[in-house]
């Protein structure tokens, strides 16, 4: 248990979700395309015409969105639609397994003007992702005071609201002044790293999506905190687990996927680190690292609570604090 636990973090119930995948199928009896969510255990696609937790822009719109779907040449070969938001713009990505017509082309210009949505084809990989309806300019999100820009196909926290709160939280726990050096490992587009460059000396970011760092470089030179740097490495790896610095880090920050951080906390020397902050999607793998922090590494656990990233399902997030005593 720990020492303190945490006032939960919670936000809005409703309408938080900036970024999802719907699946799309055209059902021959109906001679229509269906767009939603898979049914649990099926390959039956959901017939929705709303989705009270998908941000309004799409989740009251969803009948609009599909009846545009339908008049498309190549509704037929949509697999998915995604579903990617800023803090100002909305984007959908439209896959599409057959080119687009001139017609299809008219057509979605025709309803991004009327939505207001931004529309993206992505007839293959990420790399084919193209804007439609204007230039190629980036989605932004402000986070601790920061305006960081990203791209529709880039992962970032699903819930802004709560992101708004746990990102402030994280530098809390750290307790950072200037002479920290921070390592942030699966750090994305630096979402935790260049809030934490603020008020540390130096911070290191290193994640294995190499497009997420090359946009986590990019924002911090636009930001001007060149005390932030960032590595590609792939955290699941001996190879890439070699390769992070042997600074005299003084704090951690891990933000893990579901499979939780067991390689690196195997493998880092955390002698010098006084303060870990944890950030955890799945208790059980948070349960398992907090073993090795404490009996492995010689951590207390004192702070936890949990984090209502996802309102109105049973998932569950935490944020940890382990120091050494």
């Amino acid at each position: 248990m720990p020492e303190r636990v945490l006032p939960p973090v919670t936000a809005p119930r409703w309408g938080y979700r900036r970024r999802a995948r719907l699946s799309a199928r055209v059902v021959a009896k109906r001679a229509e395309l269906l767009l939603g969510f898979r049914e649990k255990s099926a390959h039956f696609v959901a017939d929705i015409t709303r989705c009270e937790t998908l941000i309004p822009a799409v989740g009251q719109h969803l009948v609009a969105i599909r009846t545009m779907l339908n008049t498309l040449s190549c509704a037929a070969q949509i697999p998915q639609v995604e579903v990617a938001a800023g803090d100002t713009e909305v984007a959908l990505l439209i896959r599409h397994m057959t080119p687009l017509s001139a017609e299809d082309l008219v057509q979605l210009r025709a309803f991004a003007h009327t939505s207001g949505l931004r529309i993206y084809s992505q007839p293959g990989n990420i790399s084919t992702l193209l804007r439609l309806d204007g230039p190629e300019e980036p989605l932004t999100y402000t986070v601790a005071g920061l305006t960081l820009n990203f791209q529709p196909g880039d992962f970032v926290q699903i819930n802004g609201p709560i992101n708004a709160q746990i990102v402030p939280l994280a530098l809390e726990l750290l307790a950072l002044t200037a002479q920290d050096t921070v390592l942030d490992l699966f750090s994305g587009l630096g979402n935790f790293t260049l809030p934490i460059a603020t008020h540390a000396g130096q911070v290191m970011g290193i994640e294995g999506d190499a497009g997420l760092v090359a946009r986590a470089r990019d924002n911090a030179t636009r930001l001007g905190l060149a005390n932030a740097r960032f590595e590609v490495a792939d955290l699941f790896t001996e190879a890439g687990i070699k390769g992070i610095p042997r600074a005299p880090w003084t704090r951690l920050l891990l933000d893990p996927p579901r499979s939780g951080a067991a390689e690196v906390l195997a493998a880092l020397d955390l002698r010098k680190v006084e303060r870990v902050c944890y950030v955890s999607c799945n208790p059980v793998t948070l349960a398992r690292d907090a073993a090795t922090l404490a009996y492995v590494h010689g951590y207390t656990l004192t702070a936890a609570g949990v984090i209502d990233m996802f309102p109105q399902t049973t998932h569950v997030e935490s944020i940890a604090l382990f120091e050494r005593r």
